[in-house]
């Protein structure tokens, strides 16, 4: 017979009791550090956010309540909509579907197998396939901007889940309760209510909390933030160079605004190179410190925003950059001069004159009072765009077929209305009429 030792049991079983604790305590702390982290990073500063490698713990200084406080009231009213959908969805789901999976679970129903088959396939069913249906009965209800346009559809695509699962726990009762409850008068609704649901109970919070949560409103975060999630995880890869391609191109303009002042601090932040693709010339002239401005193909000019805005390399580049764009003119040549309809301005020393010279303004270039050391040409307004605190004039040269636009400060002026222009010959860009290349 082999030896027992109770001092050597009473020491094993304490030890086997703290050894599962410490793994359960360990594996608890490793599934909520993400969570953790989320929260940590709520109140830190962006510049704390976006530091490389990122600190788990930030430091005083690294602390605000700036991203709670410019959350606005409305994100409040984001909360409450999408807990109110998902607890009245999650209600209505426990309510019809514990009575659904008791009845396919005690009662022999016809067609049993059949209509599990048809609830399994339902909840396999994807979703988005039904967005458009859905929409027609949302018009045709017109119950648009409703809860009820949430709630009806969340809980229509969660019962299904709530009635596998719920019958799979009521499987696992014993039936002998059931039978002394009939035995004891019980009908089948009380013995539902009075002897299965609390058995039940801890089943249908497990359920409860899954519906809750595929019923949450996902659409809580804007799809605009898809581009801070992909350069979010762009920085956790601690990159040598960030690749962008036009990433701001699906947002409307307000918030294509706020992206990108949010991606001006991240660059300056992470002082590492960044390549940036755009068609949007504003974009490229305040994110960056050199342009490449590309043309079918080739490279037209490498400089910074400062240069290729003052000094366009050629016709395309000033066309491409400023908006509004810059006035091109072409203009036939004539003893130092370029002839604007009966006007004459003075052309920049050249090495040969030639037949025809493009002229290059920008819009914020061109004044509407005579200037003395400026070419004064007169012309007539023939269309005014209203933008608010100024206003865009189009106006056609005397006695020439060339317009031009530019900018005046919001004050009455009406189109057909005769007015001369000043046009600064130090603002004037001169380019070759045949290979557009800038001249001076």
């Amino acid at each position: 017979m082999a030896n027992f030792n109770p001092s050597n049991s009473v020491s094993f079983i304490p030890r086997k009791k703290i050894l599962l604790t410490l793994g359960i305590i360990s594996t608890v702390l490793f599934c909520l550090a993400p969570v953790f982290w989320q929260l940590l990073t709520s109140f830190k500063t962006n510049a704390a956010i976006s530091t490389v490698p990122n600190i788990y713990f930030p430091s005083l200084e690294q602390l605000t309540f700036q991203h709670y406080l410019s959350l606005g009231s409305q994100f409040l009213r984001y909360i409450f909509n999408s807990a109110f959908v998902s607890i009245i969805s999650t209600l209505l789901c426990l309510t019809l579907g514990a009575p659904a999976a008791y009845a396919l679970t005690r009662l022999k129903l016809p067609g049993e197998n059949l209509i599990l088959v048809l609830i399994l396939i339902i909840t396999l069913f994807p979703y988005i396939l039904l967005f458009m249906g859905l929409l027609e009965l949302i018009k045709f209800f017109h119950i648009g901007n409703n809860y009820l346009a949430l709630i009806i559809p969340y809980t229509a695509i969660n019962l299904p889940l709530t009635i596998l699962i719920l019958r799979t726990f009521f499987q696992q009762l014993p039936k002998d309760l059931e039978d002394s409850a009939k035995i004891d008068g019980y009908n089948t609704l009380s013995m539902l209510l009075n002897i299965v649901l609390p058995l039940t109970f801890p089943a249908l919070v497990t359920t409860g909390i899954l519906t809750f949560i595929f019923a949450w409103n996902e659409f809580i975060f804007a799809l605009t933030f898809i581009t801070r999630v992909a350069l979010g995880r762009a920085l956790v890869r601690n990159p040598e160079v960030f690749l962008l391609d036009e990433p701001l191109s699906n947002l409307d303009a307000l918030l294509r605004e706020q992206v990108r002042a949010d991606l001006k601090q991240l660059f300056n932040s992470q002082q590492k190179p960044v390549v940036y693709v755009t068609h949007d010339q504003t974009e490229a002239l305040t994110l960056s410190s050199k342009i490449a401005v590309l043309h079918q193909g080739y490279l037209q000019q490498l400089a910074s925003p400062s240069e290729i805005y003052n000094a366009p390399a050629n016709q395309f580049v000033a066309g491409f950059v400023g908006s509004p764009q810059m006035n091109l003119i072409r203009l036939n040549c004539r003893e130092n001069y370029g002839i604007l309809g009966e006007f004459q301005i003075p052309l920049p020393e050249l090495k040969t004159q030639p037949s025809q010279i493009i002229l290059g303004i920008r819009p914020e270039d061109i004044y509407l009072e005579n200037r003395e050391d400026s070419v004064n040409v007169e012309s007539k307004i023939f269309l005014v765009e209203d933008l608010g605190k100024e206003k865009l004039l189009n106006v056609r040269i005397t006695q020439s077929h060339e317009t031009i636009r530019f900018l005046v400060p919001a004050q009455q002026t009406w189109e057909g209305e005769t007015i001369k222009l000043s046009l600064s010959p130090q603002r004037i860009h001169w380019f070759d009429s045949e290979s557009g290349d800038r001249l001076s």
